[in-house]
């Protein structure tokens, strides 16, 4: 790239020149581990404990907090400096990396031309403001909700076994029955001495009004699944304190660490005022806060298990069992597979010691064992069932002679959809091949269709049957940090991974599966490269890549922390 002017774009969600995200791929080794050092030096300074771990600063989870990909850039714009090549201007929308910036130029004796472009729903009072009404909004909604009903909520009469889960009202079918989308063949699977005990406990989501919660709550009554939902055991002193608590917590850090040498507090400081009376931290105070009064309650707990994916909201859990249920085993299980690049999936040593990890991880695959353990050797971790991957140990693949279907599994980032999109249809008239867009649960056509125009395109067809059902004809599956990807190459489909422009990878099987299983891409001429080759059928064991969802296989899980 030498004798090439660059402008970098590095304002939040902008992406690098191609061709440097290319050159940099393998900048991102050991940064993970830097960037995890940095955080437990962080707490370390700031003697965090308790609550205070419910501060994204502290989660390392990189869709909550912007600290990881900020940091990298700066490592990148290192990067470009010491290897001579030149920049001809920066753009960034905040002052904290404008002063950073500059320490970096300074640090190489270069002048930068450097531009920022602030956009006003970015403003931090802003930010707070919205959050506050946010939290305000669903806050009436929970208390109002769970008051107009006249039954009492559930209070089970013996030890529950306390199973964390996501609900939405679509989860119920209209004969009332629940449609387990987290742990699909446990109810089925587990033994007498458990099944009466297992209680699910969700977060809700897709509730707009107070009748919203009221019919939700009212399903799951009738349901032959045990519920406890939290917003029936909330009083309204629990809102308030949710509400002073979150607005004050994230002003408890106050000393920040450099940044290798560099002073990156007015960055550290930003991500902190977005978060005070932020929803996530909100929700998340309110959880520690369920744990007290059904404690209060005398409801006891025989064991935790976790839909763990190490963010806030798994931490206050964790926290709240182990200081008002001190006897209690918690489970934590990752019934997925993504990239790296989602950090706070694998936990450090400083999160273990600090309460806020789960006495196991349950991981669905022996080929995740030593991702778990990458930034400690405490941390125990366990093979689980694969639940919601369990359709996967009986497909049979059928091979076809003319194989022409290319299947886009369009994931719930957008911006990535978009790249997917736009890279298929640059591609022009291509008869030899087939493009089928299988939609993310969260997204609608028309939604995709009004941001993406290119996403209605006759070259385009859509599809709502199961992935199983489509992968047999499949030639390839293009997508980017998704589960799908295992699930594809596990029924010996040939998967392009459309890798991120930010210079991190979200490629979720390297280093699962061999390279020849899977090609990275990032726009239409990669693409086209990689649809020249033909490919040969995957030799894939599947019993040999995921648990199986059985009766010993769940009675294990069970008891791993036995």
């Amino acid at each position: 790239m030498s004798g090439v002017h660059l402008t970098l774009d590095f304002r939040h969600g902008a992406e690098l020149p191609i061709e440097l995200a290319k050159r940099i791929a393998g900048l991102t080794h050991n940064y993970d581990r830097d960037y995890t050092d940095y955080v437990g030096l962080l707490s370390q300074n700031n003697m965090v404990s308790g609550l205070d771990w419910m501060i994204n600063v502290t989660s390392r989870d990189p869709y909550h907090t912007k600290l990881f990909v900020t940091f990298f850039k700066l490592k990148v714009l290192d990067y470009c400096f010491s290897n001579n090549i030149v920049i001809k201007k920066l753009i960034v929308d905040n002052d904290g990396l404008h002063k950073a910036i500059n320490a970096v130029c300074n640090k190489h004796n270069l002048n930068c031309n450097i531009s920022i472009n602030k956009e006003w729903k970015k403003n931090v009072v802003f930010r707070i403001l919205h959050n506050v009404m946010s939290v305000i909004k669903s806050s009436l909604i929970s208390y109002l909700g769970s008051r107009l009903l006249s039954e009492k909520k559930l209070c089970p009469d013996r030890p529950i076994i306390y199973v964390d889960t996501f609900v939405k009202p679509t989860d119920f079918d209209e004969k009332g029955v629940f449609i387990d989308r987290y742990f699909d063949g446990m109810a089925q699977n587990i033994s007498s001495k458990y099944q009466a005990d297992v209680c699910y406990v969700p977060v809700l989501s897709g509730i707009k009004t107070p009748m919203d919660l009221k019919r939700v709550i009212q399903k799951s009554r009738k349901s032959e699944t045990k519920f406890l939902i939290m917003e029936e055991w909330l009083k309204f002193y629990d809102y308030f304190y949710a509400f002073i608590v979150s607005c004050f917590l994230p002003l408890k850090i106050k000393k920040i660490p450099h940044w290798f040498g560099l002073d990156v507090s007015d960055i550290v400081k930003k991500e902190l005022y977005k978060d005070i009376c932020s929803p996530a931290l909100f929700r998340s105070i309110l959880v520690h806060r369920f744990i007290l009064r059904i404690k209060k309650s005398g409801l006891l707990i025989r064991k935790v298990i976790d839909w763990n994916e190490n963010q806030i909201i798994d931490r206050s859990l964790n926290l709240a069992i182990r200081k008002y249920y001190p006897d209690v085993k918690i489970i934590g299980y990752q019934g997925y597979v993504v990239s790296e690049y989602y950090l706070s999936h694998s936990p450090s040593d400083y999160e273990v010691s600090s309460g806020t990890i789960p006495d196991c991880i349950g991981v669905i695959s022996p080929k995740l064992i030593s991702r778990k353990s990458k930034f400690s050797s405490e941390v125990s971790v366990v093979l689980a069932p694969a639940f919601r991957m369990k359709n996967l140990l009986s497909y049979k693949r059928h091979i076809k002679k003319e194989n022409h279907l290319v299947l886009l599994a369009l994931p719930t980032h957008i911006s990535v959809s978009e790249r997917i999109i736009n890279a298929c249809s640059e591609l022009g008239d291509n008869s030899n091949v087939k493009f089928v867009i299988k939609l993310h649960p969260t997204i609608t056509k028309e939604m995709l269709c009004s941001i993406i125009p290119q996403a209605n395109n006759p070259q385009f067809e859509y599809t709502e049957e199961s992935l199983y059902s489509i992968f047999p004809s499949a030639k390839l599956l293009i997508s980017s940090d998704s589960s799908v990807c295992f699930e594809a190459i596990s029924c010996g489909v040939h998967v392009v991974v459309m890798d991120s422009l930010s210079g991190l990878s979200s490629n979720p099987v390297l280093g699962i599966f061999d390279s020849n299983y899977w090609d990275v891409c990032y726009d239409s001429e990669g693409l086209k490269n990689i649809l020249k080759h033909d490919r040969d059928v995957l030799d894939i064991d599947i019993n040999e890549i995921i648990t199986p969802v059985t009766r010993e296989t769940v009675e294990s899980f069970l008891e791993s922390t036995s």
